[in-house]
């Protein structure tokens, strides 16, 4: 469905979302041809991912969440992407992860994911960091494409939450 970004509202998520988070993330992967495209997350994790200091834009619709994203800011090393990493890059500087976006199969086409990274990237930088990093599946064609359209990088293919990903970066 082709729509005027004017039509939309963009704010951030609280708590009081969760339920509306996790219904369209299943309405997201049920859409896709290939569950493995995409990972799902877990009523806990998007608690913390509403919380501070992560960020989590929402997209809404009349009364419907059509698209989220999630900038996420790592607890430990365990979670933080630039320990990844392969490439000469200076690894030391603050990083936060680009950790999901998702739209509704509906509102896709309309130019929502790289919009929302757009939206991060702005707030990742508000907060002093240096590099974003994300994985996608590599058989996740439409996200690979946001990613680079973004101004990411591909930098190497690790294991990764249960399967391949392949890990971007961007200087910022």
């Amino acid at each position: 469905m082709k729509i005027d970004l004017k039509q939309l509202n963009f704010r951030e998520c609280n708590e009081q979302n969760i339920d509306e988070i996790l219904h369209l993330q299943d309405r997201v992967i049920a859409s896709l041809p290939d569950k493995s495209l995409l990972r799902k997350n877990t009523v806990e994790m998007f608690c913390e991912c509403v919380k501070s200091p992560n960020y989590s834009v929402g997209v809404w619709h009349e009364d419907t969440l059509v698209g989220i994203a999630i900038l996420y800011y790592p607890a430990d090393e365990s979670e933080d992407l630039s320990h990844l990493l392969v490439s000469a890059v200076d690894t030391t500087v603050k990083s936060a992860n680009y950790k999901l976006c998702m739209v509704d199969k509906n509102y896709r086409g309309n130019g929502l994911q790289v919009f929302l990274g757009e939206m991060l990237e702005s707030r990742a930088k508000e907060t002093g960091v240096k590099m974003l990093c994300a994985t996608v599946s590599p058989d996740n064609e439409y996200s690979r494409n946001n990613m680079l359209k973004l101004g990411f990088s591909i930098d190497s293919r690790h294991e990764k939450y249960g399967s391949i990903r392949d890990v971007f970066y961007k200087i910022i």
